[in-house]
């Protein structure tokens, strides 16, 4: 049995600002920064520029090209958009319902695979760590 689950918890602590999610998911989408600039018909170092962090840089990503970039980045883009929503729509009690529900749903397949793996008494619930 295998569940997909579409759950990005926690984005707005790994990620303090805008452009700090937009750097990751540039550089983990699974596609070349220059393709990515194609897309947007930027040059790469155009586009590495707009990525920068570097406060005296006069060329920032434009607002107009964001959802450019994020369809540029696939399915990782829409990772951008779930940090807005997490940081300006949900409150803490949303998150804490999100996170009971998730729990709700791995909790008895995370109790049965544990249970499988000791039922021969061999191997205990933490990989690779062998009982007596």
């Amino acid at each position: 049995m295998q569940i997909e689950i579409d759950f990005d918890a926690g984005l707005t602590h790994t990620y303090t600002d805008i452009m700090q999610v937009i750097n990751a998911v540039v550089r983990t989408c699974g596609r070349p920064l220059k393709a990515v600039a194609a897309d947007l018909d930027r040059s790469p170092s155009d586009l590495s520029r707009w990525l920068s962090y570097n406060p005296d840089e006069p060329r920032r990503l434009p607002v107009e090209a964001l959802p450019q970039l994020i369809d540029a980045c696939g399915d990782r883009g829409k990772q951008i958009v779930h940090w807005l929503i997490e940081r300006h729509l949900e409150d803490p009690e949303t998150r804490r319902e999100r996170a009971r529900d998730v729990i709700a749903e791995l909790g008895p397949l995370l109790v049965a695979a544990m249970q499988e793996i000791q039922q021969d008494g061999q191997v205990s619930p933490i990989k690779g760590v062998r009982n007596g």
